[in-house]
């Protein structure tokens, strides 16, 4: 049994090696931002808007939206802006947005807020 540990120990490290690749977020590009429970969606939607992203949809996942940023330091300065995780929204993370529904399908107050954040 002792001569298995080491290839177990490898595969461990694959394993944990392939997750991290997948999680770590591009430069840029499409990504899966999820924000503390007490900042509503207006704040959110500021919050990234203020960055430099554009929204696309919320996520299946409370607190989390889906947004698109073709700015390089977009990761740096949404966590500046409250954000507390974000991860690559292509690939196996792509799934954040809700089944069934297409992008930018916000409710009317999203929108209108949007359209605010944008105009103001």
């Amino acid at each position: 049994m002792k001569a298995f540990w080491p290839a177990i120990g490898l595969a461990l490290l694959g394993f944990v090696l392939l997750f991290i690749a997948a999680v770590m977020p591009p430069a840029s590009g499409r990504f899966l931002v999820l924000f503390p429970s007490d900042q509503g969606p207006v704040d959110r939607m500021q919050a990234v808007a203020l960055a430099g992203g554009y929204v696309i949809d919320r996520a299946a996942i409370p607190g989390g939206w889906v947004v698109w940023s073709p700015d390089t330091s977009f990761q740096k300065r949404i966590r500046q802006h409250g954000a507390t995780l974000v991860l690559d929204g292509a690939g196996w993370f792509g799934c954040g947005g809700r089944l069934g529904r297409g992008p930018f399908m916000l409710s009317d107050a999203e929108n209108a807020a949007g359209v605010a954040i944008v105009a103001g």
